[in-house]
């Protein structure tokens, strides 16, 4: 609903700009912001793990970080690491629970369930998750279906076939 998608759509639709999707950060794209010794490499292992390579996830924390003096901006680009990987607070950053927040609660009450139940999982899961929601599998199914073709809280990571034969 925001006023710069329609000018993107309309942009794209005559042809003066082009659609970019950013894949998310690696740990080694991550390591490279922060340093490129053993510690970054293990913030960056952290980092990604909590962002899961989300740029703008990714810039908050760091951003939040600073605050907490975890780390500091460099005069040159990028950050550098104050204290190591473990040591620091992996709450939402307050600059994005809010974001986070009132994009949840414009979710339908089904898709809020099924986040809700997938969240207790962790960052994979089955349809079978579903059923701790209160939902039919092919119900879940949909709805995880719909929340990642909108790319909202979810990726389709693929299919897997359990040992039982289903999906």
């Amino acid at each position: 609903r925001h006023p710069l998608r329609g000018l993107a759509r309309d942009l794209l639709l005559n042809g003066l700009g082009a659609e970019i999707a950013l894949q998310p950060l690696t740990e080694s794209a991550i390591a490279a912001l922060v340093g490129e010794d053993a510690a970054a490499s293990a913030f960056a292992h952290v980092a990604r793990e909590w962002s899961g390579g989300n740029p703008l996830f990714l810039q908050a924390m760091l951003d939040h970080l600073a605050e907490q003096g975890v780390v500091t901006r460099r005069p040159e680009g990028g950050w550098r690491l104050q204290t190591p990987a473990v040591d620091f607070d992996r709450g939402t950053p307050p600059s994005l629970g809010g974001l986070i927040e009132a994009r949840f609660e414009r979710l339908s009450e089904e898709e809020q369930r099924v986040l809700e139940a997938a969240s207790v999982v962790g960052l994979r899961f089955c349809a079978a998750v579903g059923a701790a929601g209160g939902l039919e599998g092919d119900a879940f199914e949909d709805a995880c279906e719909t929340l990642s073709r909108r790319r909202l809280f979810i990726l389709q990571y693929g299919l897997r076939l359990l040992p039982e034969g289903g999906w």
